[in-house]
């Protein structure tokens, strides 16, 4: 079994508590991305930080440098780089710091373009698809390490840390374009897991 979780709704993060067997005696195992590290209630055992963000005023790791290097998860932590924009993701310096894994977020440039980047069933030996949501990269981690049930907790539809920004950053007129890729990468998502992953559930 396995939860994905990132920022989302305070009522529903401080009614959550962390058991690490459920009812039928499965291990829990927890996924959280990014912001998610910013609850100290919330312990995830696995961490996946790929949005570096600006230095004040977001939700990104250089707004939030301490804590997301201070973050202990109950196995490990992840940070996801982008060889074709390294001003985008984390860079080795960002990992050691942080005492964090890097891995490939993407063979092409982080965002969300139309066509979206593909999901990847291997990502033992190929570099992580979707780069529309750091989502996306700890969904594929989850799927590969064999859970049989996995329960998606507020999922990414609005652009994460760059939404904070949107002013500075999006037109208001960009927003909601942007929604709507990262909606259309987890209807990609859907047919992924169908199609690689039959036999897991995915209840949202």
């Amino acid at each position: 079994r396995g939860g994905a979780g990132r920022g989302g709704d305070h009522r529903h993060r401080q009614r959550y508590g962390h058991r690490a067997f459920d009812g039928l005696r499965k291990r829990v195992v927890t996924f959280g991305v990014n912001s998610i590290v910013l609850v100290s209630a919330l312990k995830m055992d696995y961490v996946f930080v790929q949005d570096r963000g600006r230095p004040h005023g977001d939700t990104g790791y250089l707004s939030n440098r301490a804590a997301m290097n201070a973050y202990v998860p109950g196995q490990h932590k992840f940070f996801g780089h982008f060889p074709g924009k390294r001003s985008f993701g984390l860079n080795g310096q960002h990992a050691k710091a942080a005492n964090a894994s890097r891995y490939q977020a993407s063979n092409a440039l982080p965002g969300c373009d139309r066509a979206g980047v593909p999901l990847v069933a291997d990502v033992g030996n190929y570099a992580f698809g979707g780069s529309c949501s750091t989502a996306f990269s700890a969904l594929q981690f989850a799927l590969y390490t064999g859970v049989e049930n996995l329960f998606l907790v507020g999922c990414d539809v609005h652009g994460g840390y760059s939404a904070s920004a949107a002013a500075a950053d999006v037109s208001a007129a960009k927003v909601p374009e942007h929604g709507r890729r990262i909606r259309d990468g987890w209807v990609r998502a859907r047919d992924f897991v169908a199609r690689h992953y039959p036999c897991v559930s995915v209840p949202v």
